[in-house]
């Protein structure tokens, strides 16, 4: 038996998930936070008014509609650990840490620093604390180009990993492109509108203070001008555009608007029986179904948690650190965090996973949170 049940819509939806619509009849959902309020909508210390849209990857049934097999499971794994980037973005996100390695120009040159060990400067004639560090670091360009290397072989399967996903979401581009150009005709056009949010102008600013509006916004949302929307400014997964003066993030449009312009996806309907009970739909089971209904299955996790997870594990991962308390060797250290995560948290989480935890926490830190010493 196959239960259908009837989904908030929301009133505005991303570029994205218009695309997405139109290429594979995946709905914008009602995306709500713990108050109510759709996020796309929902400030942020960062971005005052404006959500995060974040690309997550395609489903199974959206490979399977276009004739494309794939191992799905390894898929999401691998999408979810490395957030749609290439091996070699792979790398670099992984080695990051090293370019804080490098000696100043200047042994005496006060460096800014992220960390707890740094020192105060409260000479600032305007009344502000400046934290920094006056340090030589002590690795050698060899050293740092030694290391590199060493990580690029250690991670060399994860990288391949990553190439892999991203090599599966490109059998897509052809999809997605044909549907993107689509909108993209009618948002030039100016048929359907648009807006995006926008960080205020330097005199926008000065007008309070070098503080913006009253409120504290850092920003607002606007309505885009048709003129100013051009192919290569555009990006449709990361729902901005850029413009010559100014850079539109979570750029949106009216839901019901879009729907009036692509009532119907670019895809062939299937004919299909179905019963309603009160809230619930099912499907019909007396053959009547001509083809067999793709399973549609949302990303793995639920996104709320699995943020509070990387939040909590990272965390840790830093505290750990400056205690000296990781231990040296990359496997124990990778089963020590699953071990947190699982204990603590009571989230399962993979090898994979728990390694980008402890990238990003190297990230963070600027240097390999195996190596207390080199801190």
């Amino acid at each position: 038996m196959r239960i259908f049940k009837e989904i908030l819509l929301s009133d505005v939806c991303y570029i994205q998930e218009a695309v997405l619509w139109l290429a594979f009849g995946r709905p914008p959902r009602f995306l709500g936070n713990e108050d109510g309020e759709d996020i796309r909508r929902y400030g942020d210390a960062e971005r005052d008014g404006a959500g995060e849209p974040v690309f997550h990857g395609y489903w199974p049934s959206e490979f399977l509609m276009h004739g494309i097999e794939i191992d799905f499971d390894r898929y999401s794994e691998a999408r979810e650990i490395y957030e749609g980037m290439t091996g070699a973005e792979y790398l670099a996100h992984t080695t990051r840490w090293l370019d804080a390695k490098r000696h100043p120009a200047n042994e005496d040159d006060e460096i800014p620093y992220d960390d707890d060990d740094g020192t105060f400067d409260d000479s600032d004639p305007f009344g502000g604390s400046v934290r920094t560090k006056t340090t030589t670091r002590e690795w050698s360009e060899d050293k740092i180009s030694a290391m590199r290397r060493e990580l690029h072989i250690q991670y060399a399967d994860e990288a391949g990993e990553a190439d892999w996903a991203v090599e599966q979401e490109q059998k897509l581009d052809n999809v997605v492109d044909t549907s993107w150009a689509r909108l993209f005709v009618e948002l030039s056009r100016g048929t359907i509108k648009a807006e995006g949010w926008r960080a205020f102008t330097s005199d926008e600013m000065a007008l309070n203070d070098g503080q913006g509006p009253a409120d504290g916004a850092k920003g607002m949302f606007e309505l885009i001008p048709a003129t100013a929307w051009t192919m290569s400014g555009a990006g449709w997964s990361a729902d901005s555009l850029a413009t010559l003066d100014r850079v539109y993030h979570s750029v949106q449009i009216d839901t019901a608007e879009m729907f009036r312009l692509f009532p119907n996806p670019d895809l062939d309907a299937t004919p299909m029986r179905m019963n309603r009970f009160g809230g619930a739909i099912i499907l019909a089971e007396d053959g009547t179904v001509e083809h067999d209904l793709p399973t549609v299955a949302a990303r793995r996790g639920r996104p709320a948690k699995t943020t509070e997870v990387k939040v909590a594990v990272t965390n840790w991962l830093i505290s750990m650190h400056k205690k000296g308390g990781t231990p040296d060797k990359k496997e124990a250290l990778v089963q020590e965090t699953i071990d947190f995560a699982k204990d603590i948290l009571g989230a399962d989480i993979s090898r994979g996973i728990a390694q980008k935890y402890i990238t990003d926490a190297q990230v963070r830190l600027g240097v390999d949170v195996r190596l207390p010493s080199a801190a």
